[in-house]
């Protein structure tokens, strides 16, 4: 059974049909946000509603049954998942959630979520590398002017004094700054 369940869940035509349905779910979704359907609209967009959570239900099944904890290793699986499960608990305005799997569904979007993760992983690390830097010119402006509130007789400008402790983070802050840009 693992075999060709496998080949079926691995196939171009199930996830052609899964995407299908994701899309064809989201245009039906789509009608709730009209109010002045009939009531009997309504009945059957929840009919067409719940067919739609047990064919979610049934793909994930088949997934885990293919795939088995090999399943738990694609962090889109596991996005699919928790969507269709927040489906299944959730009712009203939260069903519409389920149209996210598009993005899972869709290997172009896919591969746009992605990059986005990795350029922003990416620029949260320059941010990093940014605060150790500044950091080190802090620390390193604070060690070099500790007490000193004037200049020496050598220097044509006196440093002015201030309120606060030579020391002290914004005296630090305001020294690298006055450092780098020849102050």
């Amino acid at each position: 059974m693992g075999r060709p369940l496998t080949r079926l869940v691995e196939s171009k035509l199930f996830r052609s049909g899964v995407m299908v349905a994701v899309i064809a779910n989201a245009l039906v979704l789509g009608l709730d946000a009209y109010a002045q359907l009939l009531p009997a609209v309504h009945d059957w967009r929840a009919r067409v509603d719940n067919t739609f959570i047990g064919v979610f239900i049934g793909e994930l099944a088949l997934k885990l049954a293919a795939w088995r904890l090999r399943f738990f290793a694609s962090a889109w699986n596991i996005f699919d998942l928790a969507v269709v499960a927040v489906s299944v608990v959730a009712v009203g305005p939260l069903s519409v959630l389920r149209v996210l799997r598009l993005v899972a569904v869709v290997r172009a979007m896919r591969r746009v979520v992605e990059a986005l993760v990795r350029a922003a992983l990416d620029v949260s690390a320059i941010l990093g590398v940014l605060s150790v830097f500044f950091y080190v010119g802090a620390v390193l402006t604070a060690s070099l002017t500790a007490g000193r509130t004037t200049s020496s007789a050598s220097s044509a400008r006196p440093i002015p004094r201030r309120r606060f402790s030579s020391s002290s983070s914004p005296w630090s802050r305001a020294s690298s700054c006055s450092i780098c840009s020849s102050q």
